[in-house]
């Protein structure tokens, strides 16, 4: 009898830990899915712009958590200290340049909101039992729901370009690009442990067709680049297997070049191999223009080696910017909040952003650099090592994931304003968070109440154990008598 009452009495407190620890998993999936859904339907004036601001009230509502839980567990994730950091030099920095409180805050924001959010995760008491293959599943059901919509709009006239680019919106090629080539990497992080194919055929196929509409050129010379790292990383291990995948994607990307020269209006002048010559890489990274829109009198569009060709000229003018950079938020900005940073005041590029690595270069200087590329360096290794000491983890697949995309990270920086890329921002520190936790020994996955059914009819047929309790992470705690 008392052991019945112990069995229920397990089962009913596992199942309100589920249920607190899920309500605020809901934070998350509720930001995806603002972000994910609404840039299309605001670009088409199907709902007001406005919305787009319930994803970043999910996300201080995440940040609000996590100072709650690290009060409560007294638990300080080392990442927190690193953006303590930086928000209180290059903060102090901005405002002894003359920098308001509203735009330095504003590039806190933009700064620190996702890395919050792998915080978010990373203290996350415990997650759905099937969480590694859930997120892979939902990385190719966003991409398929892309290419979908970008189906719908050529049929409806919508020419290839900047703007056919699915649920990504207006101008949103270069946010599913990233998106792309991370679900590339997801997938070819589960054929790297488990040796199935289908996922990343799909993947390469549904990026090859996405590609093509939005006459995105990263994907196929970032698919090469990447299968280059994997191999390295796997050190020659499963090299037939390889061999007949390389084969596969080389075909695939080879004829995305031919499909990309025959349907791009665009490759007519310029086909995609012209991109492997120099002088077109010249041209095509180092413009500048200057371009009229209805809300500004001029804005700024340049080339990525153009960008970062400025920025590095105009930190070096003194000592000061060249190594502490212009403090927090000098290259920040915002149409609907008019707020623009100082890097800007005496800029001769008027009100461009600019690519992600301008952006922190102008703001952190060669220290700030220094550190971000310290931080990514650690991760690198630490994922690294985590593969090698369990090479027989079910996390092993996003594992390698997260190492394919992180490695290359100076390129992405160089790509875009990737830190400021919604959706892949979100799902990369979620998965990132959710990964160093579980090899933390925290956020373990929730057992279910089924297996607590399961060995509490065992406990009634004889078994001698005297108690079963639930753990504070919410993960079935068979104690010893």
């Amino acid at each position: 009898m008392q052991v019945t009452e112990t069995i229920s009495l397990s089962v009913d407190t596992n199942r309100k830990i589920q249920d607190r620890d899920y309500l605020f998993f809901t934070l998350i999936l509720f930001a995806l899915a603002i972000d994910t859904l609404t840039p299309y339907l605001i670009w088409q004036g199907v709902i007001p712009e406005t919305v787009r601001w319930l994803s970043h009230v999910a996300i201080a509502l995440m940040i609000i958590t996590v100072y709650a839980r690290i009060m409560g567990f007294d638990r300080i994730p080392g990442l927190l200290w690193l953006i303590v950091g930086i928000s209180l030099i290059s903060g102090a920095i901005a405002i002894s340049n003359g920098q308001g409180p509203t735009a330095t805050l504003w590039g806190w924001w933009i700064m620190f909101q996702y890395p919050f959010v792998g915080l978010f995760a990373y203290l996350q008491p415990s997650w759905p039992k099937d969480i590694p293959r859930l997120l892979r599943y939902l990385l190719v059901g966003i991409l398929m729901l892309v290419v979908a919509v970008q189906g719908i709009q050529y049929l409806l006239g919508e020419a290839p370009g900047d703007s056919l680019a699915g649920l990504f919106g207006e101008h949103g090629t270069g946010k599913l690009g990233i998106f792309i080539v991370l679900a590339f990497c997801f997938a070819l992080g589960e054929w790297i442990v488990t040796g199935k194919r289908r996922l990343l055929m799909i993947v390469v196929i549904l990026g090859g067709i996405s590609s093509l509409l939005g006459e995105i050129k990263l994907f196929p010379f970032a698919a090469i680049g990447i299968a280059a790292i994997s191999i390295v990383l796997i050190r020659g291990k499963q090299i037939l297997r390889w061999a007949l995948n390389s084969i596969i994607i080389l075909g695939v990307v080879a004829l995305f070049v031919v499909l990309y020269n025959a349907f791009v209006p665009a490759a007519v002048n310029r086909p995609l191999e012209k991109f492997l010559e120099a002088e077109t890489l010249n041209q095509y990274f180092g413009f500048v223009s200057q371009e009229s829109t209805g809300d500004r009198s001029s804005y700024s569009n340049v080339g990525r080696s153009f960008a970062l060709q400025y920025v590095w000229s105009d930190i070096s003018e003194d000592t000061k910017s060249f190594v502490l950079g212009l403090g927090l938020g000098a290259r920040r900005e915002s149409k609907t909040l008019g707020i623009a940073g100082i890097g800007f005041l005496s800029a001769e590029l008027d009100l461009t952003s600019g690519t992600t690595l301008l952006v922190f270069i102008q703001e952190f200087g060669l220290l700030g650099i220094i550190s971000i590329g310290v931080f990514f360096l650690w991760l690198d290794l630490r994922l690294f090592k985590d593969i090698r000491e369990d090479p027989n983890s079910e996390l092993n697949v996003l594992r390698y994931g997260l190492l394919l995309f992180s490695i290359p990270w100076p390129l992405w920086l160089w790509y875009g304003s990737v830190w400021s890329f919604r959706v892949p921002m979100l799902i990369y520190w979620v998965i990132l968070g959710f990964v160093l936790s579980y090899s933390d020994g925290g956020g373990q996955p929730v057992t279910s109440l089924q297996t607590i059914n399961e060995f509490g009819e065992r406990l009634k047929k004889g078994m001698k154990t005297k108690s079963i309790g639930v753990n504070t992470v919410g993960t079935v705690d068979w104690r010893k008598p």
